[in-house]
């Protein structure tokens, strides 16, 4: 290890063991509606949440999930959300990702099949405007995306909402081009919701679940523990594991450190139609990656378990805004964190 190597991964060390002891947590104004599985992320100085789903009912009482169309705004001030538009379809499951040019939503599940839509938002003097960008090579939902500059890439996921295999999918489309390029599959096995991140011209694949085959319900899942780091130049090389799974978990890079923020680590999963309501939640560990040393810490904790959502930087805060806190349940709450 040279002493430079030493020194980032000694300040990276750092700066988790402050978050351990400094992240601190308020609330935004909630989402007008409780959803999970939403597109969601900056667009210019506007968090952003599109799309999504809900139970009217539980899944494990007959309940089919329902999928909205709606898009809300929270402008910088933050006073209250805003519906600013709505998408061309009732959309969700699917990937977002901040870009320079808007939020790229990508495929996702739609009322009659899945999609391979991709569609930039921004929000101009005060109305929703939507760009298509090109479609996905296939139908895909329930995978994860990353964005480094201009190129943003995607990961895992399932062809349909009744697949009983995910994809190693592995694609990128660099803004402006025309079509999607395939990339060297994902390693070891296809999964859906991993935790994906590009960081200094790499990308970082982390957990997520493998699909077994058996339609359950709950659908059969095989919760990884396994991370990677892929480049162009060196194809995908195994990192350390991180110590828990993490599918479904908002994530993001900070001052080169990842950072997981909860998610399903798989302890109730073949349970939740036995547990139901008393369903205690997912993980609330904030664990945090350092890159430079391939080093694992907890960094934290969340005031509540929220999954099938997104964390976005914004006014120097992270931010989630809704999502499961248990299955086929969801929350309006938007949690706003801080590191002090």
């Amino acid at each position: 290890m040279t002493r430079r190597t030493a020194l980032a991964g000694a300040l990276t060390q750092a700066i988790t063991a402050d978050a351990a002891m400094s992240l601190r947590w308020r609330n935004l104004p909630e989402l007008p509606k409780a959803l999970g599985g939403q597109f969601a992320g900056m667009a210019d100085d506007k968090l952003l949440v599109a799309g999504g789903s809900y139970f009217d009912t539980p899944s494990w009482s007959g309940g089919v999930k329902q999928r909205v169309d709606t898009v809300y705004a929270l402008g910088p001030a933050g006073e209250s959300w805003r519906l600013v538009g709505k998408l061309p379809h009732a959309v969700a499951s699917g990937a977002a990702i901040s870009t320079s040019r808007g939020l790229l939503c990508i495929g996702g599940q739609l009322d009659n099949g899945s999609s391979p839509k991709c569609l930039m938002l921004a929000v101009r003097d005060g109305l929703l405007t939507t760009t298509p960008y090109p479609d996905l090579p296939a139908t895909i939902s329930m995978h994860s995306a990353a964005c480094s500059g201009d190129i943003v890439y995607i990961a895992g996921g399932q062809t349909t909402a009744q697949s009983t295999s995910a994809l190693r999918t592995f694609l990128s489309l660099r803004l402006g081009d025309s079509a999607w390029r395939e990339l060297p599959g994902l390693p070891d096995a296809g999964r859906i919701l991993p935790v994906l991140i590009a960081s200094g011209g790499d990308v970082f694949l982390m957990s997520g679940a493998e699909l077994t085959g058996d339609p359950g319900p709950p659908a059969g899942r095989r919760f990884l523990t396994d991370a990677y780091r892929y480049s162009d130049q060196s194809g995908w090389q195994r990192l350390a594991p991180p110590p828990r799974p993490i599918q479904a978990a908002p994530s993001l890079e900070w001052k080169c450190t990842i950072l997981v923020f909860g998610g399903n680590d798989g302890t109730y999963a073949p349970r939740e139609f036995e547990l139901r309501e008393d369903h205690p939640g997912f993980s609330k560990d904030v664990l945090a990656y350092d890159i430079a040393a391939n080093q694992w810490s907890v960094a934290g904790q969340l005031p509540l378990s929220l999954a099938t959502t997104a964390v976005t930087l914004r006014q120097g805060e992270f931010v989630i805004p809704g999502g499961e806190d248990r299955p086929a349940h969801r929350s309006a709450a938007v949690l706003a964190g801080r590191l002090r």
